[in-house]
């Protein structure tokens, strides 16, 4: 799975991608992640912002 993902991001050439994800190794390759409880944006985090590691760490390892 990282060798997919590691491969989409390389192959991505600046576009954009939505990744729809509870697992931590998808949401690492994101330049922003938005988290959501029950249906609400909770966080809406880049990468060094407060909170963002926090976010990440809150989601499901491999």
């Amino acid at each position: 799975a990282r060798d997919v993902l590691r491969r989409l991001d390389g192959k991505a050439g600046g576009r954009t991608l939505v990744v729809a994800t509870h697992l931590r190794r998808e949401a690492e390759i994101c330049d922003r992640v938005i988290a959501l409880e029950r249906g609400r944006v909770v966080a809406d985090l880049t990468p060094g912002a407060p909170g963002f590691q926090a976010a990440l760490d809150r989601l499901r390892p491999d």
